[in-house]
């Protein structure tokens, strides 16, 4: 582990270069300080193909709070403060499950469910899995159309973020 105990903190870009005993670049990374809280975005984790539409195939999404560069931020709108909560909305299917990766939210005050519709975020990201519908006929398609919410209550703002999935029989 390298320590740089003489280096002062700053906004900016820290980029850390991995080089060989020839000094050719082998591996590279770069991490950038976040601004507030500006959106939500959400990506998701699946085959391209999409999803089989017999009622048992689900997708994983992500939410990352991220600031007007599309940086993502890693706490709240002020350092350990509130965090912001994300309601999920799902046509062509439904929630079977939330999670944000804070080992403790089952132990805090405000137990949030891994059954709800909504959860607060943890280090800036949540995570919500989605079930897709029973097509009617094998020879059907369809779409799931997930939508994410945030309201300035909560910490952070007002921010919406949706995306759909395709659903084949």
């Amino acid at each position: 582990i390298a320590k740089f105990g003489n280096v002062t903190w700053e906004n900016g870009t820290l980029e850390a270069i991995c080089r060989d005993e020839h000094k050719v670049t082998v591996a590279s990374d770069k991490i950038q300080t976040a601004g507030a809280p500006a959106g939500i975005r959400l990506d998701v984790d699946y085959n391209n193909d999409g999803l089989r539409g017999d009622g048992t195939d689900v997708f994983l999404a992500r939410v990352t709070v991220v600031d007007a560069n599309g940086v993502m931020v890693p706490e709240g709108p002020v350092p350990h403060g509130p965090r912001p909560h994300v309601n999920f909305e799902v046509t062509g299917g439904s929630v079977y499950g939330v999670c944000n990766g804070d080992p403790t939210t089952k132990r805090k005050a405000w137990f949030e469910s891994d059954k709800a519709s909504s959860r607060t975020t943890f280090n800036g990201l949540a995570r919500v899995i989605v079930l897709a519908n029973k097509l009617k006929s094998p020879a059907d398609d369809a779409v799931v159309k997930l939508t994410a919410t945030t309201d300035s209550s909560t910490g952070g703002g007002n921010f919406h973020a949706e995306l759909t999935v395709k659903v084949h029989g």
